[in-house]
């Protein structure tokens, strides 16, 4: 009885209560998940053209806990190479469980064009299970990501995930996969200081606004404090911690309805250009 009180909850949250983009898709490191125009940083499944900036070869692994429940988190992984022509890489998600889950994977190409522009392309490949059908069901889709600079202090940022509407076909519904289309900014108010703003239209759905502020203390310590509206006003907070190679990002947001949000998210450099 619990397992199908449980599977009926997911579903229902799957399918009615997301906001943007379905559970599937990572937040990001990034304050109040404002990525599209984050230009230090790359997160799987978000802009593809952020990954263009990034100078070293990495691997991150991120788990995202929702209103503490197991049954909906969120895990996932990524590796990226960086080169002279092109950088690169592959990223997953997991979401679920035993009786209901979805699973992302993608590759990604990114450029940096004379640091004026990045430009990224991903190509995604989404599937659903569900124990009543016990069959995996899915569909590609691709991900594009525009971010220009048009000044050291200000970049603007695009990127829009699964802009062809693609769907799935299961054999007791057809799943709409998100469309969803970004436009942000990323201000740079001093060195050490930033300002980042985004809004998303998911074309069946509402618009989000999110905004926050990141600053980096000494190079080893970063503190993060913004908001999104999507519905409701949600409140987030971060810190990243930089130990030698590694860096350790802990997000948590508050939702005045459903409760507490949390993500933990661990990055290791491999090499350098």
């Amino acid at each position: 009885m619990r397992k199908i009180l449980i599977f009926l909850f997911v579903v229902c949250f799957t399918f009615k209560i997301v906001g943007q983009t379905t559970e599937i898709v990572p937040f990001s490191t990034t304050i109040a998940n404002a990525s599209v125009a984050d230009s230090k940083s790359y997160t799987a499944f978000k802009n593809p053209a952020s990954l263009g900036s990034v100078s070293t070869s990495n691997v991150g692994i991120q788990y995202e806990n929702k209103y503490l429940l197991k049954e909906l988190s969120t895990k996932s992984m990524y590796f990226s190479s960086s080169t002279k022509l092109i950088n690169v890489a592959i990223c997953s998600s997991y979401y679920g469980y035993e009786l209901y889950n979805e699973l992302l994977c993608g590759i990604v190409l990114s450029r940096n064009f004379n640091n004026i522009f990045n430009l990224g392309i991903q190509y995604n490949y989404y599937s659903v299970y569900h124990a009543a059908s016990n069959k995996r069901h899915g569909s590609f889709f691709p991900q594009v990501g525009l971010q220009i600079k048009l000044s050291p202090e200000f970049q603007l940022g695009f990127s829009t995930f699964n802009p062809l509407q693609q769907t799935i076909n299961t054999a007791y519904i057809e799943k709409r996969i998100a469309s969803v289309f970004s436009l942000g900014c990323e201000w740079k108010i001093s060195e050490n200081f930033n300002f980042l703003f985004q809004t998303d239209k998911n074309i069946s759905g509402n618009y989000r606004v999110a905004g926050g502020f990141e600053y980096e203390i000494k190079d080893f310590m970063i503190v993060k404090t913004g908001a999104f509206h999507s519905d409701f006003l949600v409140s987030t907070i971060g810190f990243g911690f930089k130990i030698g190679k590694s860096t350790f990002h802990l997000n948590a947001e508050l939702h005045p309805k459903l409760g507490l949000c949390t993500l933990a998210n661990l990055s290791y450099c491999l090499t350098k250009k």
